[in-house]
């Protein structure tokens, strides 16, 4: 039973030696890394797969509101009387 596990173990180091050497030495380039999940979020809302990214391809597409100020009108003076006479500083 030992030697079974042995050899097994001696294939599974050949394999391991085998990929190693197939890597180089440079490595293996496995792509862009993508360490933060706001990556992964964006990535995802580029691609057209699916309704949720189409929807905010659509909303991108939408002019922002311009936000100006309010109106306001100049409240009338109480029965006629000077308001700045009763302003006390």
């Amino acid at each position: 039973m030992q030697s079974a596990y042995d050899d097994l173990a001696k294939q599974r180091m050949q394999q391991s030696r085998a990929l190693c050497s197939e890597a180089g030495p440079g490595g293996l380039n496995l792509g862009k890394k993508i360490s933060i999940p706001k990556d992964v979020m964006m990535e995802e809302l580029n691609l057209q797969s699916n309704r949720g990214s189409r929807m905010f391809q659509e909303r991108l597409k939408r002019p922002l509101p311009q936000a100006s100020p309010p109106l306001t009108k100049v409240p009338p003076t109480s029965c006629g009387r000077d308001i700045s006479s009763e302003i006390s500083c």
